[in-house]
């Protein structure tokens, strides 16, 4: 059952038939995913760019994600074509720790648009 934490014990027997037992600290079960927060794209915390020029980095910073059971053990991110699919043709997902912004260059960065 999801939430519920399950403890392991072992029993010893001696050749005398005396026991001693021991248990597991607990393990939690949790089959449910983090909940969604929000994620702004642009170059200032809690601000959404509609446009960016093609020599400037592209940047994410996120809030809100939660998972009250076991908690949130790392953030990873990518970027795509498609928001709702979690696609990944600019770049592949990428961990990031528990950091909640990340930045990388433009995948223009280095071309010449218009040529």
């Amino acid at each position: 059952v999801d939430g519920v934490k399950y403890y392991y014990t072992v029993r010893t027997v001696n050749c005398a038939g005396v026991t001693t037992t021991a248990s597991s600290h607990g393990v939690i079960v949790d089959t449910m995913p983090p909940l969604p927060g929000t994620v702004y794209d642009g170059n200032a915390t809690h601000t959404d760019s509609l446009y960016i020029l093609p020599w400037e980095p592209i940047w994410a910073f996120w809030e809100g994600f939660t998972d009250t059971t076991s908690g949130i053990h790392h953030y990873e991110w990518a970027s795509g074509l498609h928001p709702h699919n979690a696609t990944t043709e600019i770049f592949s997902w990428v961990n990031v720790g528990l950091a909640t912004s990340a930045n990388t260059l433009s995948p223009y960065h280095n071309s010449t648009l218009g040529d």
